[in-house]
């Protein structure tokens, strides 16, 4: 029988790792800006900060426009 694996990314959701590297901030300060509230987020499996890309996209047209 063949094994089939699911896969873990989903393109909808970026960490904070992947948003800093895209756009240029520490990791700490998207966890910061999750931590207060200013950005919706799940946690992933290993406790990671999973933001949607439509809510990235809305914090930065109201913060930084």
């Amino acid at each position: 029988m063949e094994r089939r694996y699911r896969r873990r990314r989903n393109p909808g959701y970026l960490t904070a790792s992947e948003i800093g590297e895209r756009y240029d901030f520490h990791p700490n300060t998207v966890g910061n800006w999750c931590r207060e509230g200013l950005i919706r987020y799940t946690r992933g499996t290993r406790g990671e900060y999973l933001i949607k890309v439509s809510d990235l996209e809305d914090f930065f047209d109201e913060f930084y426009r």
